[in-house]
């Protein structure tokens, strides 16, 4: 059986004291307005895309601009099981949203993985192309342990292909170019390293027609 907590404090984004009900309309209308600054830019990335283009062409596209235009966020702290942890950025008073947040790389154009993904799969859902998450891990981390990682996985033509963005700006950050890691093969994910402990499920089927 649960236990209510009673006498509990309510804090307001200037974290002052208030009623349960001021605080929840507060914080409604914080969130409401974040989803609102994030439409808004989702759309108008959008709105950038040629018309003519194929949707091939249309996520590359969207790839390069948000590997040019996005930065990654290196100051992290790392868990002993290769996750991350990540810190909350003011962006109203005292409230502010983490780097791992969906609306981080456009509010903030910085971000981590789990927030470019978002992004991503936001994105073509406007534009009508399958897209996906998928889990594994990448480097080695000081203790040992490898880093938790997430990218997309597009479906374009009747394959899956991995596409990610974290990994495009790293290149783009070394002079190198960010569209190795957009919509490649399995294997050569593989190549390029180091991605494991992944499904590779989805790439193990021929094309759909």
């Amino acid at each position: 059986m649960g236990f209510v907590i009673k006498n509990r404090n309510y804090y307001n984004s200037l974290g002052q004291i208030v009623s349960k009900e001021a605080f929840e309309n507060e914080w409604v209308t914080f969130h409401q307005k974040l989803e609102e600054d994030y439409n808004i830019r989702i759309d108008k990335l959008i709105s950038m895309v040629p018309l003519d283009l194929t949707q091939e062409e249309k996520i590359k596209f969207i790839f390069n601009w948000l590997a040019n235009n996005i930065n990654y966020e290196h100051n992290l702290n790392y868990n002993i099981d290769g996750s991350v942890s990540c810190s909350k950025i003011n962006i109203y008073n005292n409230w502010g949203i983490s780097v791992s947040d969906k609306y981080a790389p456009l509010l903030l154009k910085k971000t981590i993985c789990s927030g470019i993904v978002s992004v991503v799969n936001d994105i073509c859902s406007e534009l009508g192309i399958e897209s996906s998450s998928i889990v594994g891990e990448t480097r080695e981390l000081e203790n040992g342990a490898r880093l938790k990682h997430v990218w997309n996985v597009i479906m374009i033509d009747g394959l899956h292909r991995h596409l990610d963005v974290i990994y495009g700006i790293y290149n783009k950050e070394k002079g190198m170019n960010p569209l190795d890691y957009c919509l490649i093969s399995d294997e050569t994910l593989r190549q390029l390293g180091p991605y494991c402990n992944y499904d590779d499920t989805l790439f193990n089927h021929k094309p759909l027609k």
